[in-house]
């Protein structure tokens, strides 16, 4: 049997509108609260108002002290470990992404900020950061993910490295800034935006970097303000060292002031356990002593040492117990030696408080 359009169209046309003069069901009704619990109210009472709020809390691994790793034995999670990558030749060699990674130029608009474009420009050729864009190598030395918390303390590092039967002692430290009012003891990371290139600030974190200098090599960098009379080793591994007489970098040259920049040798990243090493002699003397990826076994060994903190929001809520009050106890062990409400305590033995609750404001726990 065909069917008629028409009938379609036409039935279609009778299905009845809703009509919005019509009447609504109501909703209903919102299901009220549970009424607080009051049969706790005889027992409770109110936090002294000496008690504060949440507050950021600083936990210092290993109590305060120098944590110190080597490069040599095993487990690798105990041990730092050498990386080299190489940027001249980004198709075969393994590792040159690293530079992209640490924010190393790589590419040759990124190198001309490095090698000819002043700091007015918008460059650093006349910096400290000048080194990093002239080599194609840097070595990555990664610090185990276990033996640092939130922040490795930017002031507070010294690598050792091997070379040639010594050693080469790098410490970390920050640019000055002479307008500064905050006390570089009291930062954990460098706090010049120029920091910036490399690092990325957050919270509590001007930059998450803190820059390696050395006294050695003074064929490329030299002391604090090319001036034999100082040394970076100054101050270090004091509680606040720049108040013991640890230096600040140049970043850049004050003739009138008789500043010269101090030029950086390597860069800490502090929240990743990374750091990397960009000066040519250094890294060709690891590549010597180690290889290109390798964790060092032997006599010969390259050694860290650092602080390291984590941070927790801590309240800390005052209870006080007057004399006359928590004179009894509900305690299963309580009541079977004095009775229901210490009725048969007649010597008057101390009831000792050894749990506190913190209810809100519905008595609960």
């Amino acid at each position: 049997m065909a069917l008629n359009p028409n009938l379609i169209l036409q039935q279609v046309q009778q299905v009845p509108q809703s009509d919005p003069n019509l009447q609504q069901p109501s909703p209903p009704p919102p299901i009220p609260p549970t009424p607080p619990d009051v049969s706790l109210l005889p027992f409770l009472k109110q936090v002294d108002q000496s008690s504060g709020g949440f507050k950021k809390e600083r936990t210092w691994l290993n109590s305060g002290n120098l944590i110190t790793l080597t490069s040599s034995g095993s487990p690798k999670s105990n041990h730092i470990s050498f990386t080299v990558a190489d940027r001249s030749d980004l198709t075969s060699r393994q590792y040159g992404n690293l530079f992209s990674s640490f924010n190393y130029p790589i590419t040759d608009a990124q190198k001309i900020l490095f090698t000819g474009t002043t700091f007015a420009n918008g460059g650093f050729s006349n910096t400290a950061f000048s080194g990093a864009a002239n080599q194609n190598k840097i070595c990555v030395i990664d610090i185990p993910r276990n033996h640092y918390g939130e922040l490795i303390d930017g002031k507070s590092i010294k690598l050792t490295i091997p070379s040639g039967g010594t050693t080469i002692d790098l410490y970390s430290t920050y640019f000055n800034d002479p307008i500064s009012v905050i006390s570089p003891d009291d930062l954990f990371s460098d706090p010049q935006p120029q920091s910036h290139q490399f690092g990325q600030p957050s919270q509590d974190n001007p930059s998450n970097v803190a820059f390696l200098f050395s006294n050695a090599l003074s064929a490329r960098t030299s002391n604090p303000n090319s001036d034999t009379t100082k040394s970076w080793a100054t101050g270090w591994n004091n509680l606040r060292p720049f108040n013991k007489g640890k230096l600040l970098a140049n970043f850049t040259d004050d003739v009138s002031a008789g500043k010269k920049k101090d030029l950086i040798l390597g860069i800490c990243y502090l929240s990743s356990g990374f750091i990397t090493i960009h000066d040519a002699t250094i890294v060709q003397e690891l590549e010597k002593q180690f290889g290109t990826n390798f964790t060092k076994s032997g006599s010969t060994s390259a050694e860290i040492k650092f602080k390291s903190f984590t941070s927790e929001f801590v309240q800390h809520v005052v209870c006080i117990g007057d004399l006359d009050e928590f004179n009894t106890s509900t305690s299963k062990t309580f009541e079977d030696v004095y009775g229901v409400g210490g009725i048969n305590n007649t010597s008057n033995q101390p009831v000792y408080v050894t749990e506190l609750g913190l209810y809100n404001q519905r008595n609960e726990l």
